[in-house]
């Protein structure tokens, strides 16, 4: 594509290391709750969350359930299919895990700089699903306001990923046309195919996972890279 007029970031595992943040909360759940009782692992007991987490949220994006819904129904289903019937109250049991999610913070490797070499070049924007509670008080842990001309929250925007409205609404709230844009995150569904459905230019940052062997043959993105980090030459070429 030609010169950005700007560059829009996804931020869970694509700047921000959420499935590590996430693994510590869930092993934190496992221990108090000896899940270990079942003879399942922690390791098994966190990515049957993943995976049940993962469907919740297209169900979320889809109207199929509310948020709040999605906060306490995830853990029901997880404890459920772990064999360890959960507490009568599964949403205060989803506020047990967000707690203690917010006590830990993860940057990805190089994130910080990537951000700190890009932002004299090009405006930069955060677009994140997820919920205000959680999503702003994480990147204001992290200091990286300063980085950002525009954050937007999903749960803010009133739809979430992969809607393609969320890009449409983050396009009009910075005055650009989505072909101005070049939108970075590492989900093949939720960021590179949706954000190239209304026309915005795409960078992938690869990783590994089920769910890249299942939608990566769709994903067609206009640049694809290794690392965060890889950004940065990427964008001084494409700036000249």
């Amino acid at each position: 594509m030609e010169k950005p007029a700007a560059v829009f970031f996804d931020l869970d595992n694509t700047l921000y290391d959420h499935r590590r943040a996430a693994r510590e909360a869930l092993a934190e759940l496992y221990r108090r709750y000896r899940v270990s009782d079942t003879g399942m692992t922690v390791g098994a007991f966190s990515r049957l969350f993943f995976d049940v987490n993962q469907r919740m949220w297209l169900e979320l994006a889809t109207g199929e359930i509310d948020g709040t819904t999605l906060r306490a129904r995830r853990f029901a289903e997880l404890f459920a299919l772990a064999g360890k019937p959960p507490p009568d109250d599964a949403a205060a049991l989803g506020r047990e895990y967000l707690d203690i999610y917010m006590t830990v913070s993860y940057p990805l490797p190089g994130a910080e700089e990537t951000l700190a070499a890009l932002e004299p070049l090009v405006p930069l924007g955060l677009l994140t699903n997820g919920f205000t509670d959680i999503q702003r008080p994480k990147v204001a842990r992290l200091g990286w306001e300063k980085y950002f001309r525009w954050v937007a929250v999903a749960e803010e925007m009133g739809v979430f990923k992969p809607d393609v409205a969320i890009y449409e609404r983050m396009c009009a709230m910075a005055g650009l046309s989505p072909g101005e844009v070049l939108y970075v995150g590492d989900s093949p569904a939720e960021d590179i195919i949706a954000a190239r459905k209304v026309g915005l230019g795409t960078v992938w940052v690869r990783r590994d996972g089920p769910e890249v062997a299942r939608w990566a043959a769709a994903a067609e993105a206009d640049y694809e890279v290794a690392d965060v980090r890889d950004v940065v030459p990427l964008l001084e070429r494409v700036i000249g």
